[in-house]
């Protein structure tokens, strides 16, 4: 008996009771994590998937993982072993579950909760035995840029696939591959895609920067170069990033979870694999644009201030959001004057170019926020004036569920941290959030899978960063530890699917090497119509016009170009075709072409 009850003292000793309770949660987790491996799909949301558990795999790994843990624990009295798997085994679980139910924000959510009480857990006595550990920044370097480079590798072969296998749509591909060959070819932007007329595209956005990438796609003119491009610029991001922790002296690891937690932001992996938009080139203009106000190199500011005015005519909201934070954060009251003023004055200059390149009188796209707009009004001073005199109003249309689940997506994996700053002038940074993304109803622009989050999660970013800097070491370890886990399971659960693209282009490539070689030989001096998945691939002829127009009525040029699966996908096509008496002049491998 004495043996025994020595045993126990030791026993309970070396393994609390509390770290018993994780040491169970660490296993279950685990096995549940295993067992959803095992089946071929799972839905959180329906009660059957429940019969196909494998109760026997279950308990199995159960008892194996507790077990081993256990001893392992016990044998070298390194508790703070379990501690660490209970939060790799709470990763991998919600990770796993992600996979299986993509964008179900809600059991995010929920996970969120768990990650939150065991991170707590975790942390507040310091159970996983963290204590400034040794991570020179060489290795760190080494370790960021091969991250980096897996993540780069992922999302450029992700979107060629979706590309090449013929699902990179009109809108926001094929016209911007359009205006990069026009660009080459005659030095100007100009489609006939985007607006069903031969028009500037500077006559929707004022993006001055596509001459920047210019060179490059002159280099190796075609759709892929886009592609590479904008990957290149989404993950390039994330050297201004630890750029901004060396400033702070951030210690090297926090600096690599950070730098990780960019890398996998669902927001940028979303937007950086569908198709192409000048807004994925904001995130890394901003944060350097931050490095350089708190570096204090007034060249590079100005420069990058520059850049930023030069992708899109409402990038100066970022830059306006930026010079309050100048005034009121960094006490620069001289200076960000001067940034707010320029920002003012580069709207309106921006919106003139927009008007006078635009052939069909409707300017800037002031529409995004019509539902400020009372009957007969079209200015953004109505929007002023309503967001002033019926505030409630405004709160209303800012918070519904969508746009809240969307503030879930952005601020769950940075750990709400942007509102834990002891200086609440840093939430000037959040103004992008409201006007672009959650003031409009046009879905696109409360969406993470497009590129509307650019430019609010690099400030985003910023204030994450700025908020670690701040706060304890016992509090930037749980933010950072707690951001890294749902980064985590939130990347998986927002983009997982789109992987797809790469076994549907490899299993048809056949195919699509088929329909390939037959737009190519397609007399590019011609005008036709065309089906959006295949505009981007005609993106080297004179006159493409888009079908169905979303701005006018439908073009009838002499061929229309489309696709087998297009009566599908647009029900009125077979009456289009009926209508402007178009025959079949030739098929192939499931691609018509129809002649008048």
């Amino acid at each position: 008996m004495t043996a025994i009850k020595n045993f126990l003292r030791n026993f309970n000793k070396r393994i609390p009771s509390d770290y018993l309770t994780a040491l169970l949660f660490f296993a279950f987790c685990t096995a549940s994590g295993i067992n959803l491996l095992c089946l071929d799909d799972y839905d959180a949301l329906t009660l059957s998937a429940v019969n196909t558990i494998n109760i026997a795999v279950f308990w199995t790994v159960f008892a194996i993982c507790g077990a081993v843990m256990l001893f392992v624990a016990y044998y070298f009295n390194k508790k703070y072993f379990i501690s660490r798997g209970l939060l790799v085994s709470v990763a991998f679980f919600g990770f796993v579950t992600s996979l299986y139910n993509s964008r179900n924000i809600y059991l995010i959510i929920g996970f969120a909760v768990i990650v939150f009480l065991s991170v707590y857990w975790c942390v507040q006595k310091n159970r996983i035995n963290i204590n400034n550990p040794e991570f020179s920044t060489k290795a760190m370097y080494i370790s960021i840029l091969c991250i980096a480079l897996l993540v780069g590798t992922v999302l450029f072969v992700t979107a060629y696939c979706r590309y090449k296998s013929y699902n990179a749509p009109n809108f926001d591909f094929g016209i911007f591959a359009s205006a990069f060959e026009n660009m080459r070819k005659t030095g100007l932007p100009v489609t006939t895609c985007e607006r069903n007329v031969a028009m500037s595209h500077f006559g929707v956005h004022f993006s001055p920067v596509f001459y920047l990438l210019l060179p490059v796609y002159m280099l190796c003119p075609c759709p892929e170069t886009l592609i590479f491009l904008q990957v290149l610029f989404i993950i390039a991001g994330v050297i201004p990033t630890v750029l901004i922790c060396r400033h702070f002296k951030i210690e090297n690891i926090l600096t690599f979870t950070i730098a990780i937690v960019y890398l996998i932001f669902p927001g940028f992996i979303c937007g950086g694999i569908n198709d192409f938009h000048e807004n994925a080139f904001l995130t890394f203009i901003i944060l350097f644009l931050m490095y350089f106000i708190l570096e204090n190199k007034n060249v590079m500011f100005w420069i990058f201030l520059g850049l930023l005015f030069s992708v899109k005519e409402d990038a100066a909201i970022y830059a306006f959001a930026i010079g309050l934070f100048m005034m009121f954060y960094r006490k620069s009251y001289l200076k960000s004057a001067v940034v707010i003023v320029l920002s003012v004055a580069y709207f309106i200059f921006a919106s003139l170019i927009v008007e006078a390149c635009n052939t069909l009188d409707t300017g800037i796209m002031t529409d995004r926020l019509i539902n400020y707009m009372p009957k007969g009004q079209n200015s953004l001073l109505s929007v002023v004036y309503t967001c002033f005199y019926d505030f409630p109003y405004l709160i209303a249309q800012v918070f519904n569920s969508e746009k809240l689940g969307f503030l879930m997506w952005v601020l769950i994996p940075l750990g709400f941290a942007p509102f834990m700053s002891k200086k609440k002038s840093l939430l000037l940074l959040l103004l992008p959030l409201l006007v672009i993304n959650l003031m409009s109803n046009w879905q696109y622009q409360y969406d993470i899978e497009y590129h509307y989050t650019f430019g609010t999660g690099a400030l985003l970013i910023f204030c994450f960063i700025t908020v670690i800097e701040e706060k304890s070491n016992k509090k930037k370890a749980f933010l950072c530890i707690f951001s890294l886990i749902m980064s985590f399971i939130m990347c998986a659960g927002a983009s997982f699917d789109k992987l797809v693209y790469i076994p549907y282009y490899t299993s048809k490539s056949e195919t699509f090497s088929k329909w390939d070689e037959f737009i190519s030989k397609l007399s590019k001096d011609k005008e036709y119509t065309a089906t959006s998945e295949l505009i981007a691939h005609m993106y080297d002829f004179s006159q493409v016009y888009a079908y169905p127009d979303y701005y006018g009525e439908n073009r009838q040029t002499p061929y229309l170009l489309i696709t087998e699966n297009d009566f599908e996908l647009n029900p009125n096509l077979e009456n289009y075709i009926e209508d402007n008496n178009y025959k079949i002049s030739n098929e192939y491998y499931g691609i018509i072409l129809y002649e008048k």
